[in-house]
């Protein structure tokens, strides 16, 4: 594998994405009808949540990765648990949420502001059928073009694909065995929550798509492509940069529904290893204190164990949890 000409298609991919290094021309989009792809290496699990700042309205939405265990999704499995419901409108299912019963209005605010997480399933794969090239409009083989797998999605605006989908592909596995082994089609129907997926093992006389199925093992060219590096795009949201751009939206959530968020929020961050750098800039070395606003008078901690400085006017030391009556 010439590794210099890879390095250098790679950039290019790169220089093109938006957001998280996935450029639209190297996904995928499941769309109504049949997909026949290629599915590459083992998927990887994601919570990922567009989220606008709340002190920000006007301001663009921020990705977050979240980590499933930790008080960030607490959090959001409160603010967004539901029940499935039918409606006497118009017959369809819907999703009505505790919280929009309890609090109409923060649960628009949330909504609105992009709150509501997403799970989803990140695979590389070679897709059989013809793409537009978004660089010069024409219909190509991308992933034989770039020399790249592309990223299995269901809409453009996804980093991959949801439970429906990756459980109907789980299936067919567990009936035809590894996946990498053959091609597999992809049927999507409905919209909406009532977006329906089925998978098959892809069989080359069909006359819908036989056309485009490949059969047998990779060949050496498609062996050589490039793949994304998935795990590097789970790695969880730092808690300290939640609480920096979200912490006073978590704190109007606890006001609102009587939760301490926030304080295990905080809790969690002092003990969490920031990474070394993030986007090429060093981290600070206390997360909590990067959530101090700018301007904040900062007084010690009487507790003697902990004697670290923190805003006057906060009621709890967010390092060791010591109390203070603030008049």
């Amino acid at each position: 594998m010439d590794l210099s000409k890879l390095k250098g298609i790679k950039d290019r991919i790169d220089q093109r994405s938006e957001g998280n290094n996935f450029s639209n021309e190297m996904k995928f989009i499941i769309s109504n009808g049949w997909n026949v792809v290629r599915v590459i290496g083992d998927p990887e699990y994601m919570l990922r949540a567009w989220i606008k700042d709340g002190q920000d309205p006007a301001g663009k939405p921020k990705p977050y990765v979240i980590k499933a265990d930790g008080p960030i999704m607490a959090m959001l499995n409160q603010l967004f648990n539901f029940t499935v419901e039918k409606s006497v409108v118009d017959g369809k299912n819907h999703r009505v949420y505790d919280l929009q019963v309890k609090d109409p209005t923060l649960f628009k605010s949330l909504q609105d502001a992009g709150w509501k997480v997403r799970e989803m399933y990140l695979t590389n794969c070679i897709p059989r059928m013809p793409q537009k090239d978004s660089a010069d409009g024409q219909m190509k083989m991308m992933s034989a073009v770039y020399k790249h797998t592309q990223l299995l999605v269901t809409s453009a605006s996804e980093m991959g694909v949801g439970p429906m989908a990756m459980g109907a592909l789980a299936a067919v596995a567990e009936n035809y065995g590894d996946p990498e082994g053959y091609d597999v089609v992809f049927k999507r129907k409905g919209s909406g929550f009532d977006t329906e997926y089925e998978c098959f093992s892809a069989a080359p006389l069909n006359p819908e798509y036989g056309q485009y199925v490949k059969q047998g093992a990779l060949t050496p060219e498609e062996m050589a492509y490039a793949c994304y590096d998935l795990k590097a795009f789970i790695v969880p949201t730092p808690l300290a940069a939640f609480l920096a751009d979200l912490g006073a939206t978590i704190q109007v959530i606890d006001e609102r529904l009587g939760t301490h968020y926030l304080d295990s929020i905080r809790d969690e961050a002092s003990r969490e290893a920031p990474p070394e750098t993030k986007n090429g800039a060093a981290v600070a070395e206390d997360p909590i204190r990067a959530t101090f606003p700018n301007d904040a008078k900062l007084e010690s901690c009487e507790n003697p164990q902990c004697g670290k400085e923190f805003p006057a006017m906060w009621p709890k030391c967010p390092y060791c949890g010591t109390e203070y009556n603030v008049s």
